[in-house]
């Protein structure tokens, strides 16, 4: 019987792609998304999800009104993403799958959040699962326009299931459009081996043996008409048939990495994070691989107080800021603007932009929406950074204001011009569902 809704699925969704001819619903990517949906139905999910639960309403987080509320919801998400990453074990289907994603509904699917790890709305994240020593070849197209950047990573273990570190994992290997070389056509291949690049400028080394996940970031800032790039893997040296899903014992295998990752995750956030003081941020530092640079702060305010953000972007191609509920995760991309970035955003006068993050809406630009929580991360992101930038000027001001307060020179926001922002970010949104 499974194996028959399976299959019923996989006809059903050829067809619903070829008719839609978007980019990212491919057959394989929803055959795991049904196949996460069953897994979360699970018992051992169930009981995991649970434990999650208990482990956040422990954590100090917990006590501010924002964690509290949030920690259900935060606790589904990771669980989610533990799904995929137990989907992404499997050497038998080489594939490109995207997780890592908000909540999304396509295809008589409705597909939970997934993500975590203050995950960030501009991107696109992809990973595909590949044999160490093992032989592929990865062929993509980039869309005119397309996304900023787009980014490969060969990655030494899943994020938050290896040693703590900064980036949650260590590459082993990497490359990014800027040293990518695209024929006329915006088509590309990259070599996936475990050789030597030798005089192959297209190419990931791996690792001779392992099982290794290849994580991929498409970068967008203008989402309207950024759609992402077509990504597919074929292995060259060898072919395995598909092993069947078996959605209690890959429920078994999810719950088994929940119960690692979400302790892990915890535990970044009060390292890296929470060990700050409050309503800062911490300097702004170089990220591993050319990804540009980072930072990332905590607030509490009171109801009737904002934070001001006032940031360069350093002539970066992308500038992103965004802030996530207490425990890491990001909130829903298409309904609330708690993300800005370079192209979303208006700058002043100067060129620099000035960001507000408050519990109520203050009636001003480049507002970040928390939807009502007055607690939570902020982090800021510069990609495509110019060569010699000074990092040192790119956070500019930080201070702490009531709202009445506020700095006239920011241009007002009226309530039915807020509404209409909210229902471009949506649509905006749709593009990567949709093309």
């Amino acid at each position: 019987m499974k194996i028959w809704l399976i299959l019923t699925c996989l006809i059903s969704c050829l067809s619903a792609a070829e008719s839609q001819a978007a980019t990212l619903d491919t057959p394989e990517q929803l055959e795991r998304e049904q196949t996460l949906i069953q897994v979360l139905k699970q018992p051992e999910m169930r009981r995991a999800t649970a434990r999650v639960e208990f482990l956040y309403a422990s954590d100090p987080r917990a006590i501010t009104s924002a964690g509290k509320r949030t920690i259900q919801r935060a606790a589904k998400s990771i669980a989610a993403q533990s799904v995929y990453y137990a989907l992404s074990e499997d050497i038998s289907r080489p594939a490109v799958s995207w997780s890592t994603a908000a909540r999304h509904k396509w295809h008589g699917l409705d597909v939970p959040n997934s993500g975590f790890g203050i995950e960030n709305p501009d991107n696109i994240y992809q990973v595909m699962t590949v044999a160490g020593g093992g032989r592929y070849l990865l062929r993509g197209k980039m869309p005119k326009p397309g996304p900023v950047q787009i980014h490969f990573e060969v990655r030494d273990s899943l994020p938050g299931l290896g040693q703590m570190a900064v980036e949650g994992f260590r590459q082993l290997d990497t490359i990014q459009s800027e040293q990518i070389q695209f024929s006329e056509d915006g088509s590309f291949d990259i070599s996936i081996d475990s050789d030597p690049p030798a005089d192959r400028r297209n190419h990931l080394q791996i690792p001779t043996k392992g099982v290794l996940q290849i994580g991929v970031r498409q970068l967008l800032t203008n989402w309207a008409n950024q759609p992402p790039a077509s990504l597919q893997i074929q292995r060259l040296d060898a072919t395995l048939p598909p092993a069947p899903r078996d959605y209690r014992a890959l429920a078994q295998r999810a719950a088994a990495i929940l119960d690692q990752i979400a302790p892990y995750w915890l535990n970044y956030n009060n390292k890296f994070i929470y060990s700050r003081p409050i309503n800062s941020i911490a300097p702004v530092r170089q990220r591993p691989g050319g990804r540009g640079l980072s930072t990332s702060g905590h607030y509490a305010l009171r109801q009737d107080e904002a934070m001001l953000i006032r940031v360069d972007t350093l002539g970066s191609a992308s500038f992103g800021i965004q802030i996530t509920d207490p425990w890491g995760v990001a909130y829903e991309y298409g309904a609330r603007i708690s993300s800005l970035n370079n192209a979303q955003a208006k700058p002043d006068a100067h060129g620099l932009f000035t960001f507000v993050i408050s519990a109520k809406d203050p009636g001003v630009i480049n507002w970040l929406d928390s939807g009502g929580y007055n607690s939570g991360i902020v982090t800021l992101r510069w990609q495509g950074v110019p060569q010699g930038a000074a990092m040192d000027l790119a956070i500019r001001d930080i201070r702490l204001v009531k709202l009445s307060a506020l700095d006239s020179s920011l241009s007002r926001v009226s309530p039915s011009a807020r509404k209409e922002e909210r229902r471009k970010r949506a649509r905006d949104y749709a593009v990567r569902l949709t093309r």
